[in-house]
């Protein structure tokens, strides 16, 4: 940008202009001090400039305006600036931006939010709509070590804890300050995020509420939500930004892009799990998975129990960067309850784990009878109970779904199925909501 900017004010309609940003200010961003006061150079992101008011000099009127002065001449032609998200903020308390807070922050009630500051900075701000917060615990965690990964999402060298004794669920509206720099940092390792706009808030609500990550509850989906980036704005302010959302309820707070498809809170990469059963010795594992093209394979392993002990293996999948649906098959399934773990296996050897995925057990299985068997593709199936609406699917040995009809059958009826499959061995599943039935059919 050349040749440079200045930003002025004007206490008197105008008439006379000074230039804001001359005391007080060490992030205004200007280039030059004393005595130009103005930016110039290059940029090729957004970037946050903040200027203190020297209030008192507008006098009685208390009437400003502003403009921004851009100078330039003939000599040379090159792009201008973009100037966007002007904001006038009643309250000139910059961003915190010292050590690890833990302790309990003390807040300010204001006119509308309450302010939680540290050494007069800010760490956050709640407006809480009558809700009444009461006694609230607020704590402020600062990495200073490399940009922390977890659960394959890079987060921001800053996150909250904040803990309300009331535990009262309303429609908060919360603040959370945080610097330009930090932005740059998780910027720089993060290729899923394009600039600050891409940003989401991971909110976990959980027994292991600590500011501590990863300590926290990683099987509780539940304990997890994601504010993606159209549900947050993020607002410029003073040296740094913040970033506003809307929850119901506190706990911890963190600022993640949500993976390439920014949607996703952070400990989560398996969606939509679920167990089924196809025949009476064969499941089907069924996952979405949050990020698209993963590298490596995934890895289908049977539990011993609920809680642990998952390495039987069962299946192997390879990553896809066609699909994010994946399945496994599990031909040994047993007839009890059983559980299952997706392990997303890196080219690295690193190792990522779903939580168990449960599989009911086999109740009250009715002898339901096909005959004939073998056949040419037409049978009959005969039901000694009351079996009301029931499921009837055909699959290959493969578990491949070829033939799939809802029909009613009534007790010692005969209900009619007519296929045209060629000749072959074939897995025929009968169910209702409470029972399954399952055998080879031949097809000769």
């Amino acid at each position: 940008m050349y040749d440079y900017i200045q930003v002025q004010y004007s206490t008197d309609l105008g008439n006379t202009w000074k230039v804001l940003g001359e005391q007080g200010d060490f992030y205004n961003g200007y280039t030059s001090g004393n005595p130009n006061y103005y930016y110039d150079g290059t940029q090729s992101t957004w970037r946050v400039h903040g200027f203190t008011l020297p209030w008192d000099s507008a006098g009685t009127s208390k009437r400003i305006q502003f403009r921004y002065k851009f100078s330039s001449d003939q000599l040379l032609t090159f792009d201008g600036i973009t100037l966007d998200n002007f904001h006038v903020f009643a309250d000139s308390t910059v961003v915190y931006n010292s050590n690890t807070r833990q302790n309990t922050i003390l807040g300010t009630a204001s006119t509308n939010y309450t302010h939680y500051k540290e050494n007069n900075r800010k760490v956050l701000s709640v407006l809480d709509n009558t809700a009444a917060l009461g006694s609230t615990t607020v704590g402020v965690f600062k990495n200073t070590g490399a940009v922390r990964l977890y659960d394959g999402q890079y987060t921001m060298d800053r996150n909250w804890w904040v803990i309300n004794s009331n535990n009262t669920p309303a429609m908060y509206k919360l603040r959370l300050y945080f610097t330009e720099a930090e932005v740059d940092a998780l910027n720089a390792v993060d290729t899923n995020l394009r600039d600050f706009r891409d940003i989401g808030v991971t909110r976990y609500a959980g027994i292991l509420e600590d500011s501590i990550f990863p300590n926290y509850d990683k099987y509780c989906n539940s304990c997890f939500e994601f504010f993606d980036k159209n549900e947050v704005q993020i607002v410029p302010y003073f040296n740094g930004m913040y970033v506003e959302l809307n929850p119901q309820d506190f706990g911890e707070f963190w600022i993640n892009a949500g993976t390439n498809t920014y949607n996703i809170a952070l400990p989560e990469y398996f969606l939509n799990t679920k167990a089924k059963r196809t025949s009476t010795n064969t499941s089907k594992i069924e996952w979405q998975f949050s990020q698209s093209c993963p590298s490596g394979h995934f890895e289908v392993h049977r539990c011993n129990n609920e809680k642990g002990d998952c390495n039987q293996f069962v299946a192997n999948t390879p990553g896809s960067c066609t699909t994010e649906y994946y399945q496994g098959l599990d031909f040994n399934a047993p007839r009890t309850d059983a559980y299952y773990v997706i392990k997303w296996v890196q080219p690295t050897g690193h190792i990522e784990q779903s939580e168990p995925i449960h599989l009911d057990a086999i109740t009250n299985a009715t002898e339901i009878v096909i005959s004939p068997n073998p056949s040419n593709g037409n049978f009959k199936i005969i039901s000694p109970i009351n079996a009301g609406d029931i499921n009837i699917e055909i699959l290959d040995l493969s578990g491949k779904l070829l033939y799939n009809q809802t029909q009613a059958l009534a007790a010692g009826k005969t209900l009619a199925v007519k296929t045209s499959l060629p000749a072959g061995v074939y897995i025929v599943n009968i169910s209702n909501n409470s029972q399954l039935y399952s055998t080879k059919l031949v097809i000769e």
